[in-house]
């Protein structure tokens, strides 16, 4: 009897997609959240000794407490940049985001540059302390660690699950082809069948969850009073689709394991 199934195509194309797999780690969702963490402990360690010294002058020394919050705030534009630059960097290396959807993000990152930049200049000539307070509140208001971070982690997390659904979805047609192929020669396929329903479905999951999830990253915008909320939202999203994946990849292993057996047993006929 013939063979049924293209074995080595298919296994080719399940490594190929344990790798794609494989990037799509849960600890992304942890890195994404650690990642944020670090930024804000590593930017209070950077500015408190300044707003330390601030705090600690006596009101009438004006002239001292005015350098020392001048300080503050540069130290704080400072420290933004740097997270900035690491985004952009890391935008850069994205392999799944297409040259529009990169370039979006990187206008997001221009956008607190920019608003970073006026900034610098206000601060550099105020010399009412009553406004350089509220200058200071206008670089925290760029949100970088509230919505640009947590955004670009988002895109880029969708995006991986993106690349392996359309994986996934090129090894459909081996599979059916090989489904074909043993409904012809009248074996009992039915537990493949089964899964195959059920791989497809989780395929479903995934793709309509990601939908849910990338409308959210497109509502957290940075005129949100608080992000947060969306961020975690999209964040459950992105994690559920990965999910379903997950058990797609399962599934799909097992679907393979058993054409093959049947592919064995075939020859030997």
């Amino acid at each position: 009897m013939k063979k049924i199934t293209a074995v080595t195509i298919l296994f080719s194309l399940l490594l190929s997609l344990n790798t794609a797999i494989a990037q799509t780690s849960s600890s992304d969702y942890v890195h994404t959240k650690a990642t944020i963490q670090e930024q804000i402990r590593t930017t209070k360690e950077v500015v408190g000794g300044s707003l330390e010294k601030y705090r600690n002058t006596a009101q009438e020394q004006h002239v001292e407490r005015l350098q020392y919050l001048r300080e503050y705030a540069q130290k704080m534009i400072d420290r933004r940049n740097e997270v900035l630059s690491s985004l952009r960097e890391r935008i850069e290396k994205y392999k799944n985001l297409t040259d529009a959807e990169k370039q979006a993000l990187l206008d997001t990152v221009k956008g607190s540059e920019d608003g970073l930049r006026n900034l610098v200049g206000k601060i550099d000539s105020e010399e009412d302390l009553d406004q350089l307070k509220n200058r200071v509140r206008e670089i925290a208001d760029e949100k970088i660690f509230q919505y640009v971070t947590p955004k670009i982690h988002l895109v880029a997390m969708a995006e991986k699950i993106k690349a392996v659904l359309s994986r996934m979805r090129a090894i459909t047609g081996k599979i059916e082809q090989s489904i074909t192929r043993a409904q012809e020669a009248n074996l009992d396929i039915s537990s493949i069948e089964a899964k195959y329903e059920e791989y497809k479905g989780q395929l479903v999951v995934a793709q309509n969850t990601l939908n849910e999830a990338e409308d959210l990253i497109q509502n957290l915008t940075e005129d949100l009073e608080d992000p947060k909320a969306i961020f975690v939202q999209a964040k459950a999203k992105v994690k559920n689709a990965h999910e379903a994946l997950k058990s797609a990849h399962r599934l799909v292993k097992e679907i393979a394991s058993s054409l093959k057996e049947l592919d064995k047993n075939s020859s030997q006929e």
